[in-house]
């Protein structure tokens, strides 16, 4: 295992009134994009009893009968129902049981079509709904510190994540034995979006990121933190600049032969889908030619959005 180097980094300075305290962000944002694509947010504004209620009630959610799933009769949730891989019933085949694991995926009404889904209990919905409305002021301001850093104009990326149609899931990782035989609970990949915003685990460790030697380091979990990583489009806008690197969950770093439940919260900032994805004007010079044609956001994520639960 590589000693992680995965830089930690304050919000502080996007409040502050001193340019250089602001800058001084900016640039550590700029070197991180570059040459990692990963790091840690603290200071970042969500309240800690907000983040601390919502991800109790998700964890409850995984240890009770689940409600009917889809019901397309609700006519009144707030939500639309993107994803579920529920719980299966009958045993997996042991080449499968490493990447087992179990998820629902739900975003707002507003701009969307599809099912509506209604959460079993009001209160979770409730604050769904609020840690939704925390993550998406947050994609802001990381969108704002992001065109900073890339020398565009603060509000550049405003108008393109204005449709609200960011995904919020909740990862549920079942206990599993070690006797299975392989330590992985997702196989490598990286996201699709422009970056994910994601609540760790605060018990169980197990995400690790890629370095450029092909060995791996271990995601420390920090309370009151979210780890921020720069989803593939982020390069393609960047004409390569910034990076977008691979990661994965491996079973927790402990001698026990049973590995306890695991449950992470990822937000998924995504754009508008009419956004045109082209080369931005700062990341290529006179003499330079762009790596990817243009293309627009809707065709880049129906290439994307191909997952399966079993995904190596």
């Amino acid at each position: 295992m590589a000693t992680s180097t995965i830089p930690i980094i304050s919000l502080k300075g996007y409040f502050s009134e001193d340019k250089t305290v602001k800058e001084q962000l900016i640039q550590q944002i700029r070197t991180t994009c570059e040459q990692i694509g990963f790091f840690i947010i603290t200071d970042h504004g969500v309240d800690q009893s907000l983040i601390k209620e919502h991800e109790r009630e998700c964890f409850e959610f995984w240890h009770r009968v689940p409600q009917s799933l889809i019901i397309s009769s609700i006519t009144q949730s707030p939500f639309i129902w993107l994803d579920f891989c529920p719980n299966i019933n009958y045993p997996l085949e042991e080449k499968y049981l490493k990447f087992h694991k179990e998820g629902f995926l739900l975003g707002p009404t507003q701009g969307r079509k599809g099912t509506r889904w209604q959460l079993d209990r009001h209160n979770l919905e409730l604050l769904w709904l609020r840690y939704y409305q925390e993550m998406e002021r947050l994609l802001k301001i990381l969108m704002s510190l992001f065109a900073l850093a890339l020398d565009l104009d603060e509000h550049f990326f405003d108008d393109k994540i204005s449709h609200h149609n960011h995904p919020l899931r909740s990862v549920f990782y079942p206990p599993v034995n070690r006797n299975t035989g392989d330590p992985l609970r997702a196989g490598e990949h990286t996201d699709w979006g422009c970056l994910t915003i994601l609540k760790q685990d605060d018990k169980e460790n197990g995400l690790e990121i890629k370095n450029i030697d092909g060995s791996w380091s271990e995601v420390p979990v920090i309370e009151n933190t979210f780890v921020v990583n720069l989803g593939d489009l982020l390069p393609r806008w960047t004409n390569g600049r910034w990076i977008a690197t691979a990661h994965r969950v491996v079973l927790p770093s402990t001698q026990n032969q049973l590995c306890p439940a695991r449950m992470s919260i990822p937000f998924f900032g995504l754009v508008n889908e009419d956004t045109m994805i082209e080369c931005i004007p700062s990341c290529i010079s006179p003499n330079q030619s762009a790596m990817f044609p243009p293309i627009l956001a809707s065709s880049f994520f129906s290439e994307h959005e191909k997952y399966s639960v079993y995904r190596k």
